[in-house]
């Protein structure tokens, strides 16, 4: 576990002003309805209220302890050249990250959890701040895409911090892929995302998704990302 403080001070001395949870829209209005971001495992325990996506991690993530956690990343995966889209979907809730400050359960991944090994879960995080920053000094990208901050057994974290919410939308004046047969949901998760964020008066920030993210969002191996309410 390491220092809430020294996390936030490290990724402003890095440069970064927040942090990104992405999900998809049918994930993320169950948030909005309830006020935060929640672990898997909360809205697992609460189906009369919550809704999820589910993820092709979800029976792993159980059994390596992780499943009550709350992950974020140093970037917007939509907006980073060399990833481009982010397979958790195109709803990306922007905090500020000055709350970890106040956070005592911070850790920090060495990896995506898809790839993390069962028997040496506790090698798959940083011990300590110090070992941390010496892993950044040696690695070519400001923060490396799968060093996630995680925020441990924390089931739900509220709307504090929130910046805004950006939501990556197709602009169908470009071609993509099976458009027609996806412009019904498409249409309903805009109408339903603007709905709730008027409610709960928090800025929602439309951007374009252009074809090749879109191609990946719906892809054979991801199915339907976008809304996805099954």
């Amino acid at each position: 576990m390491l220092n809430g403080t020294e996390i936030a001070n490290l990724l402003r001395e890095r440069g970064f002003t927040h942090i990104y949870h992405a999900n998809t829209v049918a994930t993320a209005l169950s948030y909005l309805r309830n006020g935060g971001l929640l672990s898997r495992q909360y809205v697992e325990d609460h189906p009369q209220t919550c809704f999820q996506t589910m993820q092709r991690s979800d029976e792993k993530d159980k059994m390596l302890g992780i499943y009550n956690d709350i992950f974020f990343d140093a970037t917007n995966m939509w907006q980073v050249n060399q990833v481009n889209y982010s397979y958790y979907g195109p709803v990306v809730f922007k905090y500020t990250i000055d709350f970890l400050s106040q956070m005592p359960n911070v850790f920090v991944s060495k990896n995506n959890p898809i790839h993390m090994q069962w028997n040496c879960v506790e090698d798959n995080f940083f011990c300590d701040v110090q070992e941390l920053k010496t892993n950044l000094e040696e690695s070519t990208y400001s923060w490396p895409i799968a060093y996630h901050i995680i925020l441990k057994n924390q089931g739900g974290i509220d709307f504090t911090a929130l910046h805004e919410i950006d939501f990556f939308i197709p602009n169908f004046n470009y071609e993509y892929v099976d458009s027609e047969k996806y412009i019904q949901i498409i249409n309903d998760g805009q109408k339903c995302m603007r709905c709730r964020c008027e409610e709960k008066n928090i800025y929602l920030n439309c951007k374009t998704m252009y074809p090749d993210q879109w191609n990946k969002l719906v892809g054979e191996e991801n199915s339907m990302r976008f809304y996805a309410t099954y």
